[in-house]
C-alpha cells in the first residue's frame, strides 16, 4: 500500500469511527472500510452534500476535536443560512499548497 493510500486509509477510519454523519452515509450505503481497497474505490463512498452539514450544525461534522480548529470561516452562501467551517493546521497548510500550485500555473 502507498503512502498517499495508506494516508487517505487512516483518514478514512478516523473520520468513520469518530463521526455519526459520515459512519451513517457509509453504513446506509454499505460501504465498509474494508471495501475500500485503493483510490478507484473512492467511488463507491457516499457523497457528502451541503445539507448533510447542517445535520449537526454548526460543529458536529468536524473531523477533528475542537482544540485542533486553527481558523473558522463562515459563509451564508446562496442560501442565506450560515455555514460555519473550522480548518485545522494540516487543512490551512494544504490550501496553501493548493494556492501555490494554481499560481505557479498562472
Amino acid at each position: 500500500m502507498d503512502k498517499k493510500f495508506a494516508d487517505f486509509k487512516k483518514s478514512l477510519e478516523r473520520i468513520y469511527n469518530s463521526k455519526s454523519l459520515y459512519r451513517k452515509k457509509m453504513d446506509e450505503a454499505k460501504v465498509t472500510l474494508d471495501d475500500i481497497k485503493s483510490f478507484e474505490d473512492i467511488s463507491i463512498l457516499p457523497i457528502t452534500e451541503k445539507k448533510d452539514f447542517f445535520v449537526d450544525y454548526p460543529y458536529g461534522y468536524y473531523a477533528v476535536d475542537f482544540q485542533d480548529i486553527k481558523v473558522y470561516h463562515a459563509s451564508s452562501g446562496t442560501t442565506g443560512k450560515l455555514l460555519v467551517v473550522g480548518l485545522s493546521e494540516n487543512d490551512l497548510k494544504y490550501r496553501i499548497n493548493v494556492l501555490k500550485r494554481n499560481m505557479s500555473m498562472a
